[in-house]
């Protein structure tokens, strides 16, 4: 099952240029690159629960 099929066109561009780009890293740039995006999955995580609990209306302690 290839994961960007369900990507639009566009998208599916930016993945190979990404993976074009992160061809040539050694090991230790890779594994920072790897800390890098889980963190901002994590921010992303945090803000994506704090705007739908604004939206549901829900307090801050409820929504983290």
């Amino acid at each position: 099952m290839n994961p960007n099929a369900d990507l639009p066109l566009e998208q599916q561009f930016k993945v190979k240029v990404f993976a074009d780009q992160i061809q040539n890293l050694s090991k230790e740039e890779v594994q920072e690159l790897v800390v890098d995006l889980y963190q901002n999955s994590l921010v992303q995580e945090r803000l994506f629960k704090q705007m739908m609990g604004e939206y549901l209306g829900l307090s801050q302690s409820m929504a983290a």
